[in-house]
């Protein structure tokens, strides 16, 4: 590989690290929390169902429990009007009250899901006082439901809330690693080659480096 070539591969090798690390820093921005923020406490906690219509890769939904004993966290692909179809399938001689009722069950939701597996989303355990963040990859209704897997039912402190991340940081590390991976050698090398050249203009421009005119 003579002068110029090295010089041309060298940049665009340089340009393509920068992008990733640029998209790298980028999903490192903490995410920020958005829209009304849902709170409940208990100090005989067995189960709870909460709704959350619809989410996306950039509107997640965030998570946060305070517990006395472990909790056991599911997110489901669900929406209220779909379970409270189903029930009144499974159910067609309760009144519209009852089968409401039977929505917020978590026997009834436990059952729907034996038969529709492919809902379940994420299964998580939170202890203490912890919190998540979640995005599914595309637009999805989801529904959490908590339950306390003890027998004791004691404090749980439970809060929910919209969360939107500038980029969804578990959708953009390994592309940008693998731009970081794919630029970095003959950027190196470019480097390697000139680096007695790469000082400032002391004259003419301190602010414009002197690899710019490399060739």
């Amino acid at each position: 590989m003579n002068s110029r070539q090295l010089t041309i591969t060298g940049r665009i090798g340089l340009v393509i690290f920068i992008i990733g690390f640029a998209i790298m820093l980028v999903s490192l921005i903490p995410n920020v929390a958005v829209g009304f923020y849902s709170a409940s406490e208990t100090t005989s906690f067995s189960y709870e169902v909460k709704d959350f219509n619809v989410v996306s890769h950039q509107i997640g939904i965030r998570i946060a429990v305070e517990s006395s004993s472990p909790l056991f966290v599911q997110i489901l692909n669900l929406s209220r009007s779909e379970i409270q179809g189903w029930v009144s399938e499974q159910y067609p001689n309760l009144d519209e009250f009852e089968q409401d009722m039977k929505t917020r069950d978590i026997e009834v939701i436990e059952q729907f899901l034996v038969t529709h597996p492919g809902r379940i989303l994420s299964n998580i355990t939170m202890t203490g006082s912890q919190r998540i963040d979640y995005f599914p990859y595309k637009l999805t209704n989801v529904t959490v439901l908590f339950v306390d897997p003890s027998e004791t039912h004691g404090f749980v402190r439970i809060g929910i809330t919209s969360v939107t991340a500038l980029v969804s940081g578990s959708r953009v590390f390994i592309p940008s690693v693998a731009l970081m991976v794919i630029g970095s050698p003959p950027a190196l090398l470019w480097i390697i080659k000139n680096k007695n050249k790469l000082i400032f203009y002391k004259r003419q421009s301190p602010k414009i480096l002197k690899f710019l005119r490399l060739s």
